[in-house]
Order: structure tokens, then sequence, then C-alpha cells
């Protein structure tokens, strides 16, 4: 049965959003530490190449065995394959490239180890890690309180429906049941219980329209409420002066089929068995959203 499934699909909901939630957060986290090792590499080779590192960019070449000095040239550096080659083209060419990476970053580690605080994470970075971690539980549990909240809530309604339009039938019928007998008993009938048969009649059918709008798919309330008019709220209501018992027992059959189908619904809203929508649509039930 669907209030059976009903928890389930809340739980694998909730297991998708969880998931979705972390590849959203680790795609950021990757796009992040592309983007700040792209600016690393970018501001790494700038360093390397300057005025002011260019031997000892030279001298990290040599003690990789990928290049050599070249002596009075600090500008320049003997490959590989014994081109001297300026240091910016070391870099953009695609067969040094690798070596002057290696030499560069070579470089980069003994200046980070030499210099205070050396080979620390980018301050910006752990605080973007340090936000989306922190805010990773908080986004979690307050979607799982929001869902179980709603859940808890679509629940009550649907028990409180359920209830309430089980005794309003059970409260029309006993007192439509008592007005016909004084009606075919006595040529006069009391007002005040023709009141309260059409009080009770009027509270069927606003639970039944109550029941309409959270089960906008679901035929058989709507028309049940309009039956209830049609049926028991002219002829019914109108019959004036004393009646035969056989007319009384028509119109207690008539009462007790009718409210037999409405008291149908709100066993039929219990078990959780009402229609689904048209396929692609949603609808929204006092149990929840199917």
């Amino acid at each position: 049965m669907r209030m059976i499934a009903r928890p389930r699909r809340l739980m694998a909901a909730a297991v998708i959003a969880t998931v979705l939630l972390l590849a959203a957060v680790l795609v950021t986290l990757l796009v992040v530490r592309s983007q700040q090792r792209a600016a690393t590499e970018q501001a790494r080779a700038v360093t390397c190449v300057s005025a002011a590192q260019r031997a000892q960019l030279v001298n990290a070449a040599a003690v990789l065995g990928s290049g050599a000095a070249v002596p009075g040239r600090p500008e320049v550096i003997r490959v590989r394959d014994g081109r001297i080659v300026a240091l910016l083209d070391w870099r953009r060419d695609e067969r040094t490239r690798t070596d002057f990476d290696q030499a560069c970053a070579l470089l980069s580690r003994s200046l980070r180890a030499a210099a205070p605080g050396g080979g620390s994470t980018s301050p910006t970075l752990t605080f973007g890690i340090g936000v989306l971690t922190a805010l990773l539980p908080v986004a979690l549990g307050s979607w799982l309180t929001r869902r179980t909240t709603s859940a808890r809530d679509r629940e009550t309604l649907r028990r409180k429906q359920v209830d309430d339009l089980h005794q309003a039938v059970l409260e029309y019928q006993q007192v439509a049941g008592a007005y016909l007998r004084q009606r075919s008993g006595n040529a006069a009938s009391d007002r005040d219980l023709l009141d309260t048969v059409e009080e009770r009649r009027l509270r069927v059918a606003a639970l039944l329209g109550q029941v309409t709008a959270t089960h906008r798919h679901w035929d058989a309330p709507r028309v049940l409420r309009g039956r209830l008019t049609t049926e028991l709220g002219g002829d019914f209501v109108g019959q004036s002066g004393q009646i035969s018992g056989r007319t009384a027992a028509e119109l207690r059959a008539k009462v007790d089929a009718l409210l037999t189908e409405i008291d149908d619904v709100a066993t039929t809203l219990d078990a959780g068995t009402e229609p689904r929508p048209p396929s692609g649509k949603k609808q929204v039930t006092a149990g929840g959203t199917d």
C-alpha cells in the first residue's frame, strides 16, 4: 500500500538529495582547486623566469639533468639536445615544457621551504573548504527537517480528514434517521431537529470539499458532494407534514446508500488507495505529493 511506501520514498529522496548535495560540494571544491592550481602554476612560472630567480632556475635544471647554464648569459639555458634557448622559449616549447615545469617546481619548493610558514595551504582555499564543510551538515539537516516536518503535517491532515469524515457521516445518519422516524409518526415536524439535519449535511459537504481540494484528480469526493446537495438537500429537507412509513423508509434508504458511499471515501483515504493523478502530473494530497 502507498501509506507504507511513502516513508521509503521519503528516505530514497533524502538519500538522492544528499548525494546530489555532496556531488555539488565536490564539484565546487574541484573547480576551486583547478582554478587555484592554474593560477598557482602561472604565478610560479612568472617567478621562475624573473630576473631574480633565473640563475636558480638553471641550477635546478642542472640538478635534474635537463639543462645547463651558459656562462655570461643568465637569460638562456642549454637544453638536453644541446640547443641554447631563452628561458621563456624553454617554457613555451612543447618539447621542453616538461623539463621547465619540473625545474620550476623544484625551485618553487625550495623557495617555499626557505620562506617563513612555507608550504601552507592557500588561505582562500582553506576558507572555502571550511565554509563548505560547515554549511554542508547545516543545509542537509535543514532539508531533512523540512521534509520530515512536511510529511508529518500531511499525515496529521490526512488522519484528521479521515476521522472527521467518518464522524460526520455517522452523526448525519443518526440525526436523519431520528428526523424521519419523527416525521412518519407526527403531522408536524420539529424545526430544531430539521435544522440539525441540515447542519449535519452541510458538515459532511464541507469535509468532502476539503478532500476534493487536496485530491484534485480524485473524482469521487467531488461527485458525492454534488449528490449530497441534489439528492438530500432539496427533496429530503423540503418534505413537510407527516409522511408514510413507506416514504420514510425510502428516504432513509436513500440517505444510507449515499452516506455509505461517502464513508467509503474516508475508508479509501485511510487506506491510502485513492486514485493517482494522470501520468506526468503531480497530485497534492493529504498524505503528500504523489
